[in-house]
């Protein structure tokens, strides 16, 4: 019996127990390089930015992650949802170094 899509094991995108990543498109070297300087100024803040869409479609936030003067420096825009729960996760994986709750306006 040939296996139906609906058969499939389901991800942790699927069941909504993961928000899916969208990473933002950037144009490739060849047309970075190609670009004036002006369009480089403006497509520059895409880079690296990725969407993480909720089960209902909707993006709950924006990650994206620069280096700063004393190291890389992570940062997160929260947009469609009430609500947007940060942890820090320490070395070891073990959610131990901030829990937060941030209110959505």
């Amino acid at each position: 019996m040939t296996p139906q899509p609906h058969d499939r094991p389901l991800t942790p995108y699927d069941t909504g127990e993961r928000a899916e990543p969208q990473v933002w498109s950037t144009p490739t070297r060849l047309g970075w390089e190609h670009t004036a300087a002006e369009g480089r100024r403006r497509e520059a803040d895409r880079f690296g930015k990725v969407d993480f869409d909720a089960a209902a479609g909707d993006t709950c936030c924006t990650v994206w992650v620069e280096t700063g003067p004393d190291g890389p420096v992570v940062h997160l825009q929260p947009l469609a949802t009430a609500s947007l729960g940060v942890v820090v996760h320490g070395p070891d994986g073990r959610p131990e170094r901030l829990r937060a709750r941030l209110p959505i306006d």
